[in-house]
């Protein structure tokens, strides 16, 4: 099926100009030029878009909130409302709409990534995402509280001078909550961080073949690992979650191919969303000496930190869907057979919701941020990640009474999808 795309768009003369990492990307005008709209440029392998774009989602917002990319065929919305109500659309479907021309290609990435739960809908979704989301109940969420609370002492205790805040302190964290709830043993957990590094790669709005093969590649390698972990766990079961999935009622029981998909879509949004959003978190504070303040005394309202950081700076960027019935979006229709970029990171900043957008506000409410998406899929692993930050950022302000971060060291990995740091040095 055609992407026809959006068909206010070429009337207003709009359109994107290659949205690739590494290339540039702008809104440009045709001959019909609407006049007064100035031109706006992106790249966002450039380090100043890499460091901050809401100016160019702002600028976005500000025009007509749609541009077609033509090299990854997507469709950018940017506004609140329209992408919280594209998220709950039943027309607009996370995947299966299309043939994948990379399954012959790609097999593992075919086979376990791409098929996923997160990548399916309907009743075949929900059946799926019913069975995973008895690991995510609030009691047992609670239970790996004790557990987080002295891998963040520990990571501090060892700190000598200053840490890396994403190596040594956000992914033990991390790997640790993914690690007990999947029940993977504590000796093979460094081999997660490469594994999910890799296989994200794929989510990009157009990967090159290099990093699809990379992924390809560590898919293979982690399901062949997982593959027999649940075959272990159908013969000795445990509380976690692969138990879970492995065996399962009657009725409900996962073949292994999708056992070892949940695995690795629960390793990929466990992992690397909650890596890059406490760097972030810890970016934000720092740069916010006042709001970083606030954290030291009792009574400190977690929630509502917590879930303004993700506003602030989420850790995922971008969700896509693919239109396949009527869908209109103000006085836009849009086509059948349209992949929509929904630009999370834009949305949480649009002024007509969030009063003040650009200002960290820790004590912000309402705050119907989109973060975690909305509707059918809808973050699972939300009070997890919410768990986690909460425990970072806790942990880290009763110790230090300010953030002083190495701002010469810091890294950023350039992607449209994952938004963080890969090397943050604070001074303990």
């Amino acid at each position: 099926m055609p992407n026809r795309g959006i068909e206010a768009v070429p009337a207003l003369g709009w359109w994107f100009r290659g949205v690739t990492l590494g290339l540039a990307v702008g809104i440009s005008t045709n001959s019909d030029r609407v006049a007064g709209m100035p031109e706006l440029r992106m790249e966002p392998a450039d380090a100043q878009f890499l460091a901050n774009p809401y100016p160019t989602y702002a600028a976005l917002r500000s025009a007509d909130d749609f541009g077609h990319d033509p090299k990854s065929e997507m469709s950018w919305v940017t506004r609140h409302a329209d992408v919280a109500a594209l998220l709950r659309d039943p027309a607009c479907r996370r995947g299966g709409v299309q043939p994948d021309p990379r399954a012959t290609r790609f097999p593992a990435l075919s086979r376990y990534v791409f098929s996923s739960f997160m990548e399916r809908d309907g009743v075949e979704h929900g059946k799926l995402r019913a069975i995973v989301a008895g690991s995510f109940t609030a009691r047992r969420v609670d239970e790996l509280r004790p557990v987080l609370e002295r891998v963040a002492e520990d990571r501090l205790d060892a700190a000598v001078g200053t840490i890396d805040i994403i190596r040594d302190y956000a992914e033990p964290i991390a790997l640790t909550a993914i690690g007990e709830l999947l029940g993977i043993v504590e000796e093979d957990r460094s081999r997660l961080p490469q594994w999910s590094h890799s296989i994200v790669g794929a989510f990009e709005p157009d990967p090159s073949a290099e990093q699809l093969a990379a992924s390809d590649q560590a898919a293979a390698e982690f399901a062949e690992y997982l593959g027999a972990v649940v075959k272990q766990r159908r013969r000795r079961p445990g509380r976690d979650l692969i138990s879970a999935l492995a065996l399962g009622d009657a009725g409900d029981r996962l073949t292994t191919d999708e056992a070892i998909a949940t695995c690795i879509l629960l390793l990929n949004a466990g992992h690397e969303a909650t890596v890059k959003a406490i760097g972030n978190a810890v970016l934000a504070l720092a740069a916010n000496p006042d709001q970083y303040a606030q954290l030291r005394g009792d009574g400190v309202r977690w929630r509502l930190v917590v879930d303004e950081l993700l506003r602030y700076d989420p850790p995922l960027q971008l969700f896509h869907r693919w239109v396949t019935g009527d869908v209109a979006v103000r006085d836009h229709r849009v086509a059948p057979g349209t992949k929509l970029g929904l630009l999370l990171g834009a949305a949480n900043r649009d002024p007509e919701v969030f009063a003040e957008p650009d200002r960290l506000d820790l004590s912000r409410t309402p705050n119907p941020h989109l973060s975690f998406g909305a509707g059918p899929h809808v973050c699972l692993g939300a009070p997890l990640a919410r768990l986690e930050l909460e425990v970072a950022l806790s942990e880290l302000s009763r110790r230090l009474p300010r953030l002083e971060l190495d701002m010469a060291r810091i890294r950023r990995r350039a992607s449209l999808v994952f938004r963080g740091v890969e090397a943050l040095r604070l001074v303990v």
